[in-house]
């Protein structure tokens, strides 16, 4: 009987360390992305349509 519930404490346990701090490590890694005041460097600029060329264009649509 004491076998039984050593088991059953044993199964409710956290399976492994390490998936655990893997997880918290990812989820501290979104948490600072999204607080960062640095963002990633692009390596090409992202093209950007100036506005009164946008307008004409809809316009002209």
């Amino acid at each position: 009987m004491p076998d039984q519930i050593t088991e059953k404490l044993d199964a409710d346990k956290p399976p492994n360390k390490a998936a655990f701090a893997g997880c918290a490590r990812a989820i501290w890694r979104e948490r600072t992305l999204e607080t960062s005041p640095r963002r990633r460097a692009r390596t090409k600029p992202r093209f950007r349509l100036p506005a009164p060329w946008a307008c004409a264009l809809c316009h002209a649509a």
